[in-house]
């Protein structure tokens, strides 16, 4: 498998959208925070906007050209890459995409942003069948706040 210097995540989740869109694929959507949690079901899911969270940490821009370490374990049909930041300031930390018999099976994407007045940290979960949002944000004064969002694909 030929990939280039960076995984095109965002041409990747682009072809997501359109194929869950055209197999008119339901979404089953759950938000726990703190003790709360909500689930609903949409029948008519924008799978452009139900992914665009993860499309946003696409790292192929021409200035981080040289800002991420690759790493790569081959093991019969099953590749792994993982990028690493190679400075802290960058928001998507690690990404972790795993291929089987050429097919993306997982996406793995850790974040963190922080000033002065706020910390947020979100880690990214997708796979053909679903997805897993989990995060907390903290900001000065106030109690820090954890999430988690999950999505299940009902064709």
């Amino acid at each position: 498998m030929k990939i280039d210097k960076y995984f095109d995540l965002k041409k990747y989740f682009t072809t997501e959208a359109n194929h869950l869109q055209k197999q008119k694929v339901h979404l089953i959507k759950t938000l726990v925070k703190g003790k709360d949690s909500e689930t609903i079901t949409i029948d008519s899911v924008n799978w452009t906007n139900a992914l665009a969270s993860f499309s946003s940490c696409d790292i192929n821009k021409p200035s981080w050209t040289n800002s991420y370490t690759i790493d790569s374990i081959q093991s019969d049909n099953t590749l792994l890459l993982v990028y690493r930041a190679k400075e802290k300031t960058l928001i998507v930390q690690k990404m972790e995409i795993v291929f089987t018999d050429d097919k993306v099976t997982s996406i793995n994407i850790d974040k963190n942003r922080a000033n002065f007045y706020y910390t947020s940290k979100e880690k990214y979960q997708y796979t053909p069948f679903g997805f897993t949002m989990k995060g907390s944000q903290k900001v000065l004064l106030m109690e820090e706040v954890n999430y988690e969002i999950q999505g299940k694909f009902i064709p």
